[in-house]
């Protein structure tokens, strides 16, 4: 079924049309986005389009290649994980349960003695998200007797698809002509 589309006010300005819209998703959202023609939004040709409004919590952005809506849930909360340290020569992968491919790596802090926060040495430069649930480091050294602390920030990730969004409205501006 795709998008339901209402229409608000249109206005021209000099060569420019812009058309203020209401949208509501159906209940079963596609992977890439609900398709949204430059023709259903009154236009030939879609400059910009900016979602304005959106009381349901999701963040959206208008791919113009595609012409597509797509949907996204907010990025979350700064997460933090200590793990114990390893000799990286044979192993430098770490399990940290809720990282994924995507999110921000914001700090990987060393302490040189677990437990002990005497010592405690910036590594974030040396360790990459590579994988769901896994961080890995340099893989050149030992660090078998600290302790890391490993904090991310999860990033917006697209919506599922078949979600139901039937209950997602929101208003957006395209400008065009």
């Amino acid at each position: 079924m795709g998008l339901t589309l209402t229409q608000v006010s249109s206005n021209l300005t000099g060569h420019r049309r812009q058309n203020v819209v209401d949208f509501v998703f159906d209940s079963s959202y596609p992977t890439g986005g609900e398709a949204l023609t430059p023709e259903a939004l009154g236009l030939s040709v879609v400059e910009y389009a900016l979602v304005v409004e959106s009381p349901d919590g999701y963040e959206f952005l208008y791919d113009r290649a595609n012409e597509k809506l797509v949907a996204y849930v907010p990025g979350g909360n700064h997460k933090v994980k200590y793990v114990d340290g390893q000799n990286e020569g044979s192993d430098n992968t770490y399990d940290v349960t809720g990282v994924a491919v995507g999110d921000v790596l914001v700090e990987v802090v060393e302490y040189a003695t677990k437990a002990s926060i005497a010592t405690q040495t910036d590594r974030t430069a040396l360790f990459s998200i590579t994988a769901t649930d896994v961080v890995s480091g340099d893989g050149a050294t030992n660090r078998t007797n600290n302790q890391l602390r490993i904090a991310w920030r999860a990033a917006k990730r697209e919506v599922a698809s078949t979600a139901n969004l039937s209950a997602v409205n929101g208003r957006l501006v395209a400008v065009g002509y």
